[in-house]
């Protein structure tokens, strides 16, 4: 106990807002849960496995402590501790890690080399969700990078974020093996990132691979952006991944200029915490992936410019608009559409593969998932 005397954390971190308990209580649940959970006589008594699992593993809590005191380093702790025991709750990240398994699976992962080349300098790696919101998000900017960089290659999976989300670190370790065998068969190039949160995990786990954020690279090497907007005022949200990546900000910031917007900075700057999507916390708490989302969107009246794709469907799925900085670069998306659903993510992904197959390198796509058997009919409120 360091006999706090400041309420920064109340503040800041939406774990304690929402909760209303100040750390050291959630450190008395964490305790009281992941510590003596395989006890007979308290294992009905587990106060804090929702509360574990709902953080969005933004960092915010031990930046604004004078203490540094990372109440979201503890609650990951905490999870990895409750799935070693066996005592996680299945439901909570199954489908996340499911859907990371997919997405690392033959029907969405690709690697390869540039069309015609021996050797890749660079290899774009836009993540797991870029695509599954929509294909032309991953294929209008490596047509550009390749008329930029002949030689970049390709490289679609996910990073592993999930499992580690979830505490589950063998699954997490084979995602990160996986990702560093791929990276090696291409030739170990310097990988270009759209996702704050793959440069953030890769800078932590894979530290040998060189990094570019792609938003640098359409600042910097030599793009001509019209400009679509005609004066128009919006707000930059810096993801929490983001924080403290001033280059990249800038960047971003350069390109939303050059495309005619007027920007005005949010009031907390870029210490405002997760979209609510970080950490894979909305199965376990939803009202709380909720009031985070909401939160965010009330910083400020005006639309929000992203450059993360899950704050940008994070945002639609409020009604907030929003639109992500390479809808404006590459005229692709209008601003009134919604995010897709769970169905259509994951059709995006093996749409993704089967078409820059066909366009890029001029080959057909061998393997593709069974059609479902069943005519399966969702009403609007239950598919939402």
């Amino acid at each position: 106990c360091i006999r706090c005397q400041c309420d920064a954390c109340m503040k800041y971190c939406d774990v304690c807002a929402f909760h209303n308990k100040w750390p050291m209580r959630i450190r008395d649940d964490v305790m009281a849960t992941a510590a003596f959970s395989t006890s007979e006589s308290i294992i009905k008594k587990t106060p804090g496995k929702r509360l574990i699992n709902t953080c969005t593993q933004c960092g915010l809590c031990g930046e604004v402590c004078p203490e540094h005191i990372e109440i979201g380093a503890m609650l990951l702790e905490a999870r990895r501790v409750l799935h070693r025991l066996g005592t996680m709750p299945g439901a909570y990240h199954q489908f996340w890690v499911r859907d990371m398994e997919f997405t690392n699976g033959e029907f969405a992962a690709l690697a390869k080399k540039a069309p015609g080349q021996e050797r890749c300098s660079y290899a774009f790696f836009p993540g797991c969700q870029l695509g599954a919101a929509d294909p032309r998000y991953v294929k209008a900017p490596y047509e550009w990078l390749l008329s930029k960089k002949p030689d970049a290659g390709l490289l679609l999976r996910c990073c592993g974020v999930p499992a580690d989300w979830a505490g589950n670190e063998e699954m997490h370790g084979g995602a990160i093996a996986g990702l560093r065998s791929d990276w090696e068969r291409l030739g170990r190039p310097a990988l270009i990132l759209a996702c704050p949160s793959c440069k953030k995990h890769l800078k932590e786990y894979l530290p040998e691979i060189e990094t570019v954020s792609l938003y640098e690279a359409l600042d910097q090497w030599g793009g001509q952006w019209e400009p679509v907007l005609q004066g128009e005022v919006f707000s930059v949200f810096d993801p929490c991944s983001a924080r403290h990546d001033g280059p990249v900000e800038q960047a971003v910031r350069n390109l939303a200029k050059q495309a005619g917007a007027a920007l005005s900075e949010l009031p907390k700057g870029d210490k405002h915490g997760c979209c609510g999507y970080g950490g894979n916390g909305a199965v376990a708490n939803p009202e709380f992936a909720d009031f985070v989302a909401k939160s965010r969107c009330e910083l400020s009246e005006n639309p929000y410019i992203a450059y993360c794709v899950n704050c940008r469907d994070i945002f639609k799925g409020e009604g907030k608009p929003v639109r992500h900085i390479l809808d404006l670069l590459f005229d692709i998306e209008p601003a009134e559409s919604g995010p897709p659903n769970l169905t259509q993510r994951r059709r995006n992904r093996i749409n993704l593969k089967e078409q820059l197959l066909k366009e890029i390198w001029g080959e057909t796509m061998e393997n593709k998932p069974e059609p479902c058997k069943y005519n399966i009919k969702f009403g609007p409120e239950i598919l939402k």
